[in-house]
């Protein structure tokens, strides 16, 4: 067999090392027209008010890959601010999936909610995108909330050549 066990190795260590199940926006791609601001000591991710287009297609995005070792359906939550009726969505997408628009709640400070939607995905590398859907709407975290998968793609990937004992 090409496997190798690890001893006291397991995914969640992973997660200790660099491997997570939560990243911050900044430290995903940003594509397009979403830039890096910040209010205070909160940072975050955000198409600035004024951008034009939210086509479903947008080629503006936040981009974070994640690992997983078998199959699994993923979910995940969003750290956001949506401060209006019409600054407050996303489109959301694993790889090249469906596009999915999410009106994300209206809400005055930056807080926790979950996508309903899962995305069932093969053992291997993957990728999470956060499109533009509604300029304003920031973004300033995601999380795995549920699925085995961990964003930093080298670490678990590692993890996945391995038997864990």
């Amino acid at each position: 067999s090409d496997l190798m066990c690890i001893p006291h190795f397991t995914l969640p260590d992973a997660c200790v090392f660099g491997s997570t199940s939560q990243l911050h926006a900044l430290r995903g791609d940003l594509i397009g027209g979403f830039v890096a601001e910040a209010d205070g000591e909160e940072t975050y991710a955000v198409v600035p008010n004024g951008y034009d287009g939210n086509e479903i297609y947008s080629e503006s995005y936040v981009s974070f890959g994640f690992t997983n070792c078998e199959s699994t359906a993923v979910q995940f939550a969003v750290r956001a601010h949506a401060p209006t009726g019409t600054d407050d969505s996303f489109y959301m997408q694993v790889d090249d999936g469906a596009v999915l628009e999410w009106h994300y709640p209206w809400q005055q400070t930056f807080e926790w909610q979950t996508f309903a939607t899962t995305f069932t995905v093969d053992a291997g590398q993957h990728t999470l995108y956060v499109k533009h859907r509604e300029d304003a709407t920031s973004l300033q975290a995601v999380r795995i909330v549920a699925g085995e998968a961990v964003f930093s793609a080298l670490l678990a990937s590692l993890a996945c050549k391995y038997t864990l004992c």
